[in-house]
C-alpha cells in the first residue's frame, strides 16, 4: 500500500499514475489541482498492475496503488470521486485558509458536478453543467489530449486559487 500521510509527500511525489484510455473530469482536475499546489513529478497513465505497484495512484486500480486516492472496488463510497478524495486531503493541510475558502467558493460547486457525474449519481451530465463539462469534449482517450485538458483545467484553477 501506497499511503501517504503528508501533503509534502503527494506534491514532491516522483511520479503519479492515473488510468489511460478514455479520462474524465475527475482525473484530469485531479492532476491540475496537483500541479497548482505544486506538483512538479511525471505523470502516468496506465492500468498496468506491475507499473501502478510502487506509485501513488489517482483514480486508477485501487488494489494495486493503496485506493487513497481511488473511488473503485472495495473503495467505492456513493457520491465520491478521485476529486473529492484528494481535494479532502489537500484541503485541511494547505497554510493559507483564506484562499483555500475562496478556492472552495470558487470551484466547489463544480468539484461537487464532477463527483455526481463521475460517480454515476447523475446519469446525464447536462443535469449538472459546470465549468470543467468541456472535458468530454476534448476526450479521444490520448496522452496529448489528456495534458491539453489539465492545462486548461490547470489555468482555471490557479485563477481560483
Amino acid at each position: 500500500m501506497n499511503k501517504i500521510e503528508k501533503l509534502d509527500d503527494l506534491v514532491n511525489a516522483q511520479k503519479i499514475a492515473v488510468h489511460d484510455g478514455p479520462f474524465h473530469a475527475d482525473d484530469v482536475l485531479c492532476v491540475a489541482l496537483l500541479r497548482t499546489i505544486g506538483f512538479k513529478g511525471g505523470v502516468v497513465r496506465t492500468r498496468d498492475p506491475e507499473i501502478l505497484k510502487g506509485l501513488i495512484g489517482i483514480d486508477v486500480a485501487g488494489s494495486a496503488t493503496g485506493g487513497q486516492f481511488d473511488h473503485h472496488g472495495e473503495d467505492a463510497v456513493k457520491g465520491i470521486c478521485a476529486l473529492t478524495k484528494l481535494w479532502a486531503f489537500i484541503k485541511p493541510q494547505r497554510g493559507d485558509q483564506a484562499a483555500a475558502d475562496r478556492f472552495e467558493k470558487i470551484v466547489g460547486g463544480a468539484f461537487r458536478a464532477v463527483a455526481d457525474i463521475d460517480s454515476g449519481n447523475v446519469s446525464n451530465p447536462a443535469e449538472r453543467p459546470n465549468m470543467f463539462s468541456w472535458v468530454s469534449l476534448l476526450n479521444d482517450g490520448t496522452d496529448v489530449e489528456f495534458f491539453a485538458a489539465v492545462r486548461m483545467a490547470r489555468d482555471i484553477l490557479i485563477w481560483a486559487w
